[in-house]
């Protein structure tokens, strides 16, 4: 199921010529029986990125996490390694506080760098060691986990995109290059 055949059953076929339409979709959003096709699609699209991610990188991660999702070419500028430094915070806040309550949540980058960017190539192997220390620490089991997906290129993304409840595209579209992540 795809959120693109949700929207046409409720607005019709316009919108996919003139976006400026989908502010109709937004008469939908307290219909209960809406709210319940969106949740199927998401699920599914979770459960199908569920799929690759396991295939791609052996790693198991939960549908039922929150999917915070950041792709794009890897830059300073676009601020992976400030989100990486957000997953340290909280991975030290569980350390230091085992019991705190915190909603489940899958980090999912994927991205490539300039082959002679070595900056870029530095947070990639931030995030590959967040991910092996993170995702083999039984403190944090079931609450957070890290991934990196190899090999990112625009099949992939049309996966990613649709399962992400949360979506880290920074960089402000018109006002930052590469901008156009924001547009997806």
């Amino acid at each position: 199921p795809k959120l693109s055949a949700l929207i046409t059953d409720m607005i019709g076929e316009d919108w996919k010529k003139d976006l400026s339409l989908l502010e109709e979709f937004g008469k939908f959003a307290k219909d209960k029986e809406v709210q319940a096709r969106f949740m199927e699609i998401k699920k599914a699209n979770k459960l199908d990125l569920c799929k690759i991610i396991e295939k791609l990188t052996g790693e198991r991660v939960s549908p039922d996490s929150i999917f915070d999702v950041q792709i794009k070419r890897l830059h300073m500028y676009k601020r992976q390694l400030l989100n990486a430094m957000h997953i340290i915070h909280l991975y030290q806040k569980i350390k230091e506080n085992p019991k705190i309550k915190i909603q489940p949540r899958t980090f999912i980058f994927a991205a490539k760098a300039a082959p002679a960017y070595l900056v870029a190539k530095a947070v990639i192997k931030l995030v590959n060691t967040l991910t092996e220390v993170i995702n083999n620490d039984v403190d944090v089991a079931g609450r957070i986990k890290v991934v990196f997906l190899p090999d990112y290129n625009v099949s992939l993304a049309e996966k990613i995109i649709p399962a992400a409840d949360i979506s880290e595209q920074i960089s402000t579209a018109g006002l930052e290059a590469s901008g156009t992540g924001n547009m997806k």
